[in-house]
């Protein structure tokens, strides 16, 4: 016994004499192991521990050796602090403890990096925790070398919790741990294990009597595991940046919410949450009603069963995908094989990425399919009037294998990268509908109203310096931001709105747009070329008294005939037309191209009065306007004003006594202005008019 021990032992004799109480608690750093140390043995420091009591944290240091059979046992710690045994010596030794480790009905005990191993023919765990609140592995190695085979109710690390009372918490962290089987066991109902940043081989756990194991709660997070047995299966689990390997003919069979983990190998999933895993062979989720699939990547083969109501979303599927429930709920995925749904009712399948060779199976089944990139489409042919089909674009083309196109269908090239991300600008706003339940696209942007068809919002970034289109279509300009901030988009006779961050683009010819800076700089731009293609014709008006101005907004016509329903007809672009007295009228719009022709019709009622299409006194026409713009209002003008988009004035007049003016416009530049009128009353009224040339 060493002469500090002999010391303290003599000190307590006389304090015993005396009767006088002892307070020397115990805190601070000592040494344990070996003849010059404050304790020869862990039973010698565990006595003290008891005996003395705890005034603060306590740390003993560990020198290399072996000890065999440690207990700590019965230690008051109200105070929950620390007791830390800590092995204290090179990398290349060790402090080994051979036999078994118990820690009994003890708080806040930890050991840090220690080889632990039981012996040979050893049939009890060679780790125990009884009752221990806060009992910690800490980098040690627990090995099973002589791979013994442990009693039923025994394991390599065996955890024993409270029954009722107090709940209980144990740590395994930065540990090996090595066991042919029963690599752990737990006992009890009040406790929570975190498994954390360890290696481990064998069969991951065995509870016991696993039924009254319903408090439990697992936390496994960013382990290794190599598996021996297919059976990881237990109540309460939560598993987070793992990796799994299980070498077997048998799916590795795990319950418990999965997030971020490394599967290489078959597995059988029973979960509610399975977020950001990777699965490199076939998966299986069966028996997980409500279940949220989200932001996986699907290696292998995929397969749902019995699970009503699942909801599978943002995930990458590399290998093909069979799903057999009812109620799921499909959107924002990318799909590179096929997809089967097999049977039931009440399938969503919204704003998907499908690869062109891919295939969606919709068989014994009914529901929505809605904005999606599809490749290749078979609906089983009973089924085709019970599913809704929307705002689809088929990768294909009309060459590819597909039963029906629904409603509005596209037939444009998504331009797909590797990871199957569409970058056609032709897709921007071409999706219909925002529904509440997936307005979020496959990176988590909030979509656009329209939305971009297929999984992800495309942004206008300028990659691309050339659009084609045809001319009966329209490209949106999407800078994918709320506001557009010290620039506007030019000529302005193209857009509706300069400043809008995402105008639509309607063009009858070939131009070149530009995003410029409020000083005229040019930020970018982009060269669109229509593509001839058959007419479209549209048209609006205004009235004033018996006079009508029309404003021809056809597209991809070259020529056009207006029969205005009173027995006369023109053949101006935008004609204003005098009719003879009141009444009801049929104006149609002819509009032709060498492709073909389309007819739009109008109905005009003129009462006489002075009132425009929208019951609104002032207004003027033509809109767009090439040579004049007539200028009307009920009330007697007093000064007329016209503005450019930066708010110049570049035509202004005082009158009075009239309610009409004709203003000549083919001195002015191309683009958005606006005309402000204001009466001798003092009331102003101002509109947007398009000059083109």
């Amino acid at each position: 016994m060493t002469t500090r021990l002999l010391f303290r032992k003599l000190v307590f004799l006389i304090l015993l004499g005396l009767h006088l109480p002892l307070h020397a608690q115990m805190s601070g750093s000592y040494t344990l192991g070996g003849a010059l140390s404050d304790y020869e043995s862990f039973t010698d420091a565990v006595n003290d521990l008891r005996v003395q009591g705890l005034a603060a944290d306590v740390e003993f240091r560990v020198r290399p050796d072996t000890y065999h059979n440690v207990r700590v046992d019965n230690i008051p710690n109200d105070s929950n602090y620390h007791i830390l045994f800590v092995y204290d010596g090179t990398p290349g030794d060790s402090a080994v403890i051979s036999g078994q480790l118990k820690v009994i009905n003890t708080r806040q005990v930890t050991f840090k990096r220690f080889t632990i191993l039981p012996r040979e023919n050893q049939r009890t765990s060679c780790v125990t925790s009884e009752l221990s609140n806060y009992f910690t592995l800490d980098s040690c190695r627990v090995l099973n070398l002589y791979n013994c085979d442990f009693d039923y109710d025994e394991g390599l690390i065996k955890l024993n919790f409270p029954w009722e009372g107090a709940y209980m918490v144990t740590y395994i962290r930065n540990c090996e741990i090595r066991s042919a089987e029963r690599t752990f066991y737990y006992g009890g109902s009040k406790g929570s294990v975190w498994i954390e940043g360890n290696t481990i081989t064998g069969t991951i756990v065995n509870g016991g009597n696993q039924g009254s194991l319903f408090a439990f709660k697992f936390h496994y997070y960013d382990n290794i595991f190599y598996c021996t047995s297919d059976n990881f299966k237990q109540a309460g689990q939560e598993f987070r940046n793992n990796t799994f390997y299980f070498e077997s003919i048998f799916d590795l069979e795990i319950q418990g919410e999965l997030y971020f983990n490394r599967f290489f190998t078959d597995v059988a999933i029973t979960s509610g949450d399975v977020t950001g895993n990777e699965f490199y062979d076939f998966a299986e989720m069966k028996w997980c009603n409500n279940a949220k699939v989200y932001g996986n990547q699907m290696h292998g083969r995929f397969r749902t069963i019995y699970s009503h109501g699942i909801k599978i979303a943002n995930n990458t599927f590399f290998k093909s995908v069979r799903l057999t429930n009812d109620n799921t709920s499909f959107w924002n995925n990318l799909v590179y094989d096929s997809v089967s749904f097999t049977h039931g009712p009440g399938q969503f399948i919204f704003n998907n990425n499908f690869h062109r060779n891919s295939h969606l199976y919709l068989g014994w089944t009914s529901g929505k399919l809605i904005n999606n990139n599809l490749g290749n489409l078979y609906i089983e042919p009973p089924q085709v009037p019970s599913w809704t089909i929307e705002d689809n674009n088929f990768v294909n083309g009309e060459s590819g294998s597909v039963c029906c196109y629904g409603d509005n269908a596209r037939f444009y090239n998504p331009q797909y990268d590797s990871l199957l991300y569409a970058y056609n600008p032709l897709l921007t706003g071409k999706g219909g509908k925002i529904y509440p339940r997936f307005k979020y696209d496959v990176d988590s942007v909030l979509r656009k109203k329209p939305c971009t068809i297929g999984a992800n919002e495309i942004c206008f970034s300028w990659q691309v310096h050339t659009i084609n289109l045809s001319c009966s279509d329209s490209i949106q300009l999407d800078l994918c931001t709320d506001t557009l901030i010290n620039s506007y988009w030019s000529p302005a006779y193209v857009f509706d709105d300069t400043l809008s961050p995402n105008p639509k683009v309607y063009p009858n010819s070939e131009v070149t747009v530009y995003l410029l800076t409020l000083e005229g700089e040019v930020i970018d731009s982009l060269l669109i070329t229509p593509e001839a293609s058959t007419p479209i014709a549209k048209a609006d008006f205004q009235i004033h008294l018996l006079e009508v101005g029309f404003q021809n907004k056809s597209r991809c016509a070259d020529a056009y005939v207006w029969d205005f329903g009173d027995g006369t007809i023109s053949t101006e672009e935008s004609p204003v037309h005098q009719y003879a007295e009141t009444g009801n009228y049929t104006c149609k719009l002819l509009a032709t191209n060498t492709l073909g022709e389309d007819e739009f019709t109008l109905n005009i009622l003129l009462t006489g009065v002075g009132k425009n299409k929208y019951n609104d006194s002032f207004g003027f026409f033509p809109n767009p306007a090439k040579e004049r713009i007539s200028i009307v209002w009920e009330k007697e003008f007093h000064t007329v004003r016209i503005l450019n988009i930066q708010g110049k004035t570049v035509f202004q007049k005082t009158v009075e006594g009239v309610n009409r003016l004709n203003v000549e416009t083919n001195r002015l530049s191309a683009g958005i202005y606006f005309v402000r009128v204001k009466s001798s009353e003092g009331e102003i009224r101002t509109g947007k008019c398009v000059i083109l040339k």
